[in-house]
């Protein structure tokens, strides 16, 4: 701030009108971009940490796939499997809502939901699973993890060949764990606990330049900024965008003291002319006494 208040008063030298405009425009200016870099490094740990998860996601997905216990079930679709495994504690350890089962071809042969999750949504999520065409096993090593956007809904998904324990195939199908995320779910993964967040397909924001990699910022309002970031969709299917409205508590800051300062200004402005108009006087008085003594003498 002390760095914004120099270079306004060396734009501005000696003319108040100057100094004003000139502190609404560099002090003001400066807080704005301070206020982008902030939120851009915020955002962009947002998404580093959507990147993460969906990859550790993957993780869990392939230690299900690799087991002979689901790769039995695949098979012959031993009812056991599903009492002996898929307990609710399953689907709160691994954090998913849909676990999906599909053989070689794409064809549907599991799928069942969380408890906390209403069997219609999981249905429904099934359906956009296998609809989308993206996880049918292509080869022994096929895995994929990322965001599916199907019809504006947004999945967190995890997918990868089911084999044996020891990694052995052919294939008998692909494992997928599939988790909707809502608004509050995204707002999870924000790096702050301000501000508002949404999926959306598109954003018109984009059609500009980035501010950063994968991040664009303008302000909104004098009250919100608004940032998108780049999400990438599975299977190259293009990407897909997290929209966040932030407040603004550092341009609020900024116009504050940028108030005090030139309150404080004016004060001193004031002060000047008033002791230089005083100094003036006194001159000016000196000069009347001393010609009133000599027209005396």
């Amino acid at each position: 701030l002390l760095r914004l208040l120099q270079e306004s008063l060396e734009q501005a030298g000696e003319d108040p009108r100057v100094l004003y405009v000139s502190l609404q425009y560099t002090v003001l200016g400066g807080i704005e971009d301070l206020e982008c870099k902030s939120n851009a490094k915020s955002l962009a740990g947002m998404r580093t940490l959507l990147v993460a998860d969906a990859s550790e996601l993957l993780g869990s997905n392939k230690d299900w796939s690799n087991w002979d216990e689901t790769y039995n079930y695949a098979v012959g679709r031993d009812p056991a499997y599903l009492d002996n495994n898929l307990m609710q504690t399953t689907f709160d350890n691994l954090g998913v809502d849909v676990f999906i089962i599909l053989d070689g071809d794409g064809r549907l042969i599991l799928s069942k939901g969380s408890e906390a999750f209403p069997q219609s949504d999981a249905n429904a999520i099934t359906e956009l699973v296998v609809s989308s065409g993206c996880f049918t096993a292509q080869g022994d090593a096929w895995e994929a993890s990322g965001y599916l956007d199907q019809h504006g809904v947004l999945l967190e998904v995890a997918a990868s060949a089911i084999l044996t324990s020891d990694g052995a195939g052919p294939s008998a199908g692909t494992l997928v764990f599939a988790h909707f995320l809502n608004d509050e779910d995204i707002a999870v993964y924000a790096m702050s606990g301000e501000g508002t967040y949404r999926y959306v397909p598109t954003s018109v924001l984009t059609d500009g330049t980035p501010y950063a990699e994968n991040v664009w910022l303008e302000p909104a309002t004098t009250n919100t900024f608004l940032g998108v970031i780049e999400i990438p969709l599975i299977n190259d299917s293009g990407n897909g965008y997290i929209e966040a409205t932030l407040p603004r508590p550092i341009y609020h800051e900024g116009l504050r003291l940028n108030t005090i300062l030139l309150s404080t200004l004016v004060f001193v402005f004031l002060a000047l002319t008033g002791i230089s108009l005083y100094m003036t006087d006194r001159t000016l008085l000196s000069k009347i006494d001393e010609i009133g003594a000599n027209l005396v003498s």
